[in-house]
């Protein structure tokens, strides 16, 4: 079952007020140590207050992440807003049981191919 609360233009551009600049949610090449930066923290909770993330059984959905709708970057890039609410969910609850892995999403540039295609779904919107 899918808990999906709407999401209107209003939310996504808060949610994209705190994505937007932040060096951090770009590919940091070169770097050998990680560490969260608080405005990635910020925009987590940004999302969380806007209730962006859904609830739904994201391990039967994804194949427990190895679905290649986790994995593939240029996916993203055709997502609807569902699709995308559900793989940015997927990450988040991941990041639970698999040490680092928003950071390495934030490090390797996933994350802000996301909030990338977040920006274009809320440009789209009336």
């Amino acid at each position: 079952m899918v808990n999906l609360n709407e999401i209107n233009k209003e939310d996504l551009g808060y949610i994209l007020g705190w994505a937007s600049p932040k060096p951090s949610l770009a590919p940091r090449l070169g770097t050998t140590t990680a560490t969260t930066d608080i405005s990635d923290m910020q925009l987590l909770q940004a999302m969380d207050t806007r209730q962006f993330f859904i609830q739904f059984d994201w391990r039967t959905e994804f194949s427990d992440g190895a679905d290649p709708r986790l994995s593939d970057i240029n996916l993203i890039d055709n997502a609807d807003l569902i699709l995308l609410r559900k793989i940015m969910t997927a990450h988040v609850r991941m990041d639970r049981f698999i040490g680092n892995h928003l950071e390495h999403l934030m490090l390797s540039g996933y994350w802000a191919r996301c909030m990338g295609r977040l920006q274009q779904l809320h440009d789209a919107m009336s």
